[in-house]
């Protein structure tokens, strides 16, 4: 979930050279289901892995991050989700993890010691949809683009008093064929694509908020 290194920081006292090693987190779950992203995992090389287990049967995949890696994570979710016309929806889990420093002093006179930190975490349920959710979805995304177009249409016809009477007219008029049909789907995509955003909004707000985090403690003063 996070990678191992070195790199200068400042002790304790902040007067003596220390060199920071980021301790290796221990993976809550290591199924064949569970992917591991980090900053830097390969997004094409983690995206045909969570195909190729949800081809070979698997139901759901999990996706886990921490700190900055967590917006890779969001937008690896989002991909599989955009990609899969439908099929697929996210259920996302926010945390925070206790993450361990081991600070090496540089001189013989340091004190080694271990710094314990916080980070944001998050665990990404990627999961198929039954045929019967699925098709609920589609309906009632359906249903939504509709009611918006014909509140769009009456709002136009507001503005213009004259024309209200003959656009009324010809909604009643049968469509040409195709153009309701078109514009139903089109509408139903854009209703699919905000619902499946809503739920991540939390969690970009997070990785936001854990990218402040490492920026700052990646700004301590050196020695």
């Amino acid at each position: 979930m996070a990678e191992r290194g070195a790199e200068a920081a400042a002790g304790p006292a902040g007067d003596t050279g220390f060199v920071r090693e980021k301790r290796q987190v221990v993976k809550p779950s290591q199924e064949p289901g569970d992917i591991y992203v980090t900053r830097n995992s390969s997004f094409q090389g983690q995206k045909q892995k969570c195909l190729s287990l949800l081809a070979k049967g698997q139901n759901e995949i999990h996706l886990h991050a921490i700190g900055p890696a967590i917006v890779r994570a969001i937008n690896l979710a989002l991909t599989l989700v955009e990609e899969s016309v439908g099929t697929l929806a996210t259920s996302p889990t926010t945390s925070t993890v206790q993450l361990v420093d081991e600070l090496t002093p540089l001189d013989d006179e340091g004190i080694p010691r271990s710094e314990v930190r916080a980070n944001s975490a998050i665990a990404i349920r990627v999961y198929k949809l039954d045929a019967e959710t699925y098709v609920q979805r589609r309906s009632r995304s359906k249903t939504e683009a509709t009611a918006d177009t014909e509140t769009g249409d009456d709002a136009s016809a507001s503005d213009k008093p004259g024309k209200s009477k003959k656009k009324k007219r010809n909604r009643s008029a049968a469509p040409v064929a195709g153009q309701t049909q078109a514009g139903a789907a089109g509408g139903g995509d854009d209703g699919e694509r905000k619902r499946k955003s809503v739920d991540m909004q939390r969690a970009r707000a997070v990785a936001e908020e854990s990218r402040k985090a490492s920026a700052a403690v990646e700004s301590k003063p050196t020695h």
